[in-house]
């Protein structure tokens, strides 16, 4: 311990002097006149550039450079390997350079490995946030969905898709390769294509309640760990960019850094081949700023953003977006949290209200502290009291909104927020006896979350309860199964928590409260968890442009009744249910439910497949429980279904019908189809049509709500 601190001390002073170095010729000359080393372990003719110079000078400084080129022979391999690290590590020196360059990463790295050795206690004051429950139907909270609503076109979308999919075990089926989280399979399209689904339905509603297009422009932050950026841009290709403007997505690639082992080597698996892992979710705010990304949201008039994870995909059900976009908007905020009560144990971390007192008064923010850092903060995993499972602090569940200008100008001072060391990595790294060894490592990374540290109110005395919702950053409150439910790894037998599982269960949970609830369905109880995955009680998935709010559903689907084991699917936005009882599978599909297409661009109309069913029964034998289905992939085997398929511009009309056994019905462009029963047989006669014969009018009613009418 008395040698990491000298060496602290030491870099320490080294690194301030680096910081203030104006240019390459200066940062260059200090490390030469600071480097005491008698041997060169590469040849002088290949640090035949500035960059590399201060690269090699910087791992002598921080005594890698034996460890690294020892054994170095000049040939056409170890040449090629070498220009590949250097290149990796220029953009480190390049990407870390407010705080030194690579001296000041390693310091860094040494400095917050020295305080988990010290177990260093920070003693603040926290109290649990303040901020509206979006399960009370107030008329604060209707306000502020309203908000979210309105200024739509006001917002971009920040969306972190650098993630592994390691523990998900994704890989490419032909080649073994493995794959991003962004790519798995949920509900029958990747998680990146859920966020833009997502995305659509609330513009959808933007168009249906204030009558314009909005294009929401997107940032993306990929990485080249394991082909990541590469593998995000095929999907966008694919998938025609979503039928959006290609020049509406924003890429920025988040670097790697170094892995450090906790004796303070650089973790290497093979010769001049340095193990480097995506350095944090924080660094995605100055990647923005240094590339132009949150100007480039400015030039697109959109002064805030929404953030949203890429592994949990029920967030944005119902309200939760909506309100926390409204919130932040109406009211100017900086900052601010979607939240919901903590599980205990999971590996989430909490939302805070910090109350700091100084010599000038009061300083108050909401920020986050990481389930890793619990112990350094004096927070403890436990439950509230003996009646719950939930934490004392609402859950960090990663969906933010932010003020993009306030963003720029922390960033000034504070480039990289909530700085850590995770060291629960084992890997195979070579010693100092070059020999391969598993041993404990870690790298720096930063927290996006943490950025709201240095978003604070200033006082002159401490506020009360009320006067804690006036500060620059905030929280809105949610129901956890509405809110948070992760897909990080594979489901075993015991625990199907952070599982794709998990997130299906919780989804039918959602839909059950708002098909029995809202709708005036009645359906089976959901029991177990584990039981669901194997025999769910009924399936439910619908187009997130049916609401998204349950409030807007609830007026399209009303009264009915599901048998046990029955499946709902509807691709539709533009549906009108009433008296449905279904027993069985039952699919609803519009090839556009969104709108027309133009240019291969998706234009928000009333031209897409429209269905019309009233008191309508559906009786065939459904899903084949028998058969291997995966439910949470909509991979699901059936013996009989009715399926009604509408192209662009089609409608279907069904009244007083009975539906036996498997039906598909095609409705073609530009036509309208209606069912009508003689007897017991189900007759179809097509018309075409030169325009929509009906479609859902939204508004706004006295209260804030949307109110549908539907209008012939």
């Amino acid at each position: 311990m008395e040698d990491l601190n000298f060496t602290i001390q030491v870099l320490e002073s080294i690194v301030q002097v680096l910081k203030t170095a104006r240019t390459k010729e200066e940062k260059l000359k200090f490390l030469q006149d600071h480097v005491d080393v008698l041997e060169a372990y590469l040849p002088a003719h290949l640090l035949n550039t500035i960059d590399k110079q201060i690269i090699y000078k910087s791992l002598q400084i921080i005594h890698q450079e034996i460890h690294l080129f020892l054994d170095f022979k000049e040939n056409d391999e170890n040449i090629r390997k070498l220009e590949f690290l250097f290149e990796h590590l220029s953009s480190v020196e390049t990407f870390y350079f407010p705080i030194g360059g690579i001296v000041g990463y390693h310091l860094t790295f040494l400095k917050l490995l020295s305080q988990k050795n010290h177990q260093s206690y920070i003693h603040t004051n926290y109290q649990t946030p303040i901020g509206i429950h979006l399960d009370e139907c107030s008329p604060e909270t209707a306000k502020a969905i309203r908000a979210g609503i309105e200024t739509l076109d006001q917002i971009g979308e920040i969306y972190p898709v650098a993630g592994a999919g390691d523990r998900l075990n994704l890989k490419d089926e032909k080649t073994g390769e493995p794959l991003p989280a962004a790519l798995l399979s949920f509900l029958g399209y990747s998680l990146l294509e859920g966020l833009i689904r997502d995305l659509q339905a609330r513009e959808f509603l933007f168009y249906k309640l204030v009558g314009k297009q909005a294009n929401t422009p997107i940032l993306l932050m990929t990485s080249l760990d394991k082909h990541n950026d590469s593998h995000i841009k095929a999907i966008l290709e694919k998938n025609h960019w979503f039928f959006r403007n290609k020049e509406l997505f924003y890429f920025i690639l988040q670097p790697l850094v170094p892995v450090i082992t906790v004796g303070g080597l650089w973790a290497t698996d093979e010769a001049l081949k340095i193990q480097m892992k995506p350095g944090g979710h924080g660094i995605i705010w100055k990647l923005a700023d240094d590339s132009g990304a949150l100007n480039w949201f400015l030039a697109h008039q959109r002064p805030q953003a929404l953030v949203r994870q890429i592994n949990n995909p029920i967030a944005g059900i119902d309200n939760g977006l909506l309100a926390l976009t409204g919130v932040g908007s109406l009211e100017n905020k900086a900052f601010g949290f979607a939240t919901c009560p903590r599980k205990v144990g999971v590996a989430e971390g909490v939302n805070v209200l910090i109350e700091k007192e100084n010599a000038e008064g009061f300083e108050y923010c909401i920020t986050n502290i990481e389930y890793t850092e619990f112990h350094r903060h004096g927070i403890r995993d436990e439950p509230l009291n003996n009646q719950t499972k939930f934490s004392k602090y609402p859950s960090n569940t990663n969906i933010l909104f932010i003020n993009i200008n306030t963003i720029k100008e922390v960033l000034k001072d504070h480039p990289f927020p909530g700085l850590l060391v995770n060291l629960k990595l084992q890997a195979e790294c070579i010693n100092e006896k070059r020999q391969l060894h598993k041993i404990e490592v870690g790298r720096v990374e930063s927290t996006m979350q943490n950025i709201a540290d240095y978003i604070v109110t200033k006082t002159t005395h401490p506020l009360n309860d009320e006067e804690k919702k006036e500060i620059r950053t905030f929280v809105i409150y949610n129901r956890r199964e509405k809110t948070i439910s992760v897909t990080k790894k594979l489901a075993n037998n015991q625990n199907i928590e952070e599982t794709p599982e998990k997130a299906l269960y919780d989804l039918q949970v959602n839909v059950r409260d708002l098909f029995v609830n809202n709708c005036h369905f009645t359906l089976s109880p959901i029991e177990e968890e584990t039981a669901f995955i194997h025999a769910p009680p009924f399936i439910i998935f619908y187009h997130p442009g049916l609401g998204p709010l349950y409030s807007v559903i609830e007026q399209k689907i009303q009264h009915g009744w599901l048998a046990f084991g029955s499946e709902l699917q509807l691709e539709i936005t533009e549906l009108y249910i009433h008296q449905l009882r279904l027993e069985g599978s039952m699919m609803i599909k519009a090839s556009h439910p969104l709108g027309h297409h133009e240019k291969n661009r998706l234009i928000y109309s009333d031209r897409m497949g429209k269905c019309y069913l009233k008191n309508i029964e559906v009786k065939n034998k459904g899903i084949d429980f028998s058969a291997k289905n995966k439910f949470w992939k909509n991979e699901i085997y059936r013996k009989e279904v009715l399926e009604i398929f509408l192209e662009e511009d089609a409608e279907f009309y069904a009244e007083n019908i009975i539906f036996q056994g498997s039906h598909q019905i095609s409705v073609p462009k530009g036509h309208r189809m209606v069912a009508r029963m003689e007897g017991s047989e189900i007759i179809y006669e097509l018309a075409s049509i030169s325009a929509p014969s009906w479609h859902w009018h939204y508004e706004f009613d006295k209260n804030n709500n949307v109110a549908l009418s539907l209008k012939r």
